[in-house]
């Protein structure tokens, strides 16, 4: 695809955007993440980064490239005479192998005047990389861990999809 791309350059092809778009797409694609950072971080192209298409894709290549990631979220919802909702969750996952990524989080909401929190466990393994309509085909298991239930209570889930 580099080759490609500097082939349409020297011929005049003046869709620097459309072109950069497909070679970042391209690397993407083939895992080579480190090469379409470093593209999309070149001088000749870093003023790009502005457009919200090669930002997406320059962010995903970060993402992608990456084998630790910690995600922490905060959420308010307010609603008419109700107490406001909270929802706070903190996650990490690692990939472990190609196409196999652990993952946990931790969920804790304050809705209604309750207390909860939600410990979830996934393991997602990429089991077909060829293109579908959808993307990949992938099997997530689960484990969760609820712990406030009317009784007291604890419950276990396991499942996969």
């Amino acid at each position: 695809m580099a080759k490609a791309a500097e082939e349409a350059e020297k011929n005049g092809y003046s869709n620097t955007i459309d072109l950069l778009t497909k070679q970042l797409i391209a690397y993407s694609e083939t895992g080579a993440y480190e090469k379409g950072i470093k593209l999309a971080e070149h001088e000749k192209y870093k003023h790009y980064l502005a457009n919200d298409t090669i930002d997406q894709l320059y962010t995903s290549l970060l993402l992608s490239k990456r084998t630790n990631l910690i995600a922490l979220s905060y959420s308010l919802d307010m609603f008419d005479n109700i107490d406001p909702h909270h929802l706070v969750s903190i996650g990490y996952s690692k990939k472990i192998a190609t196409g196999n990524t652990l993952a946990a989080d931790i969920y804790y909401a304050n809705r209604f005047s309750k207390n909860d929190f939600l410990i979830e466990l996934n393991d997602y393994w990429t089991i077909y990389k060829k293109k579908l309509p959808s993307g990949r085909l992938r099997l997530r298991i689960e484990c969760k861990f609820l712990s406030a239930l009317s009784n007291g209570d604890r419950i276990f889930f396991y499942s996969s999809r």
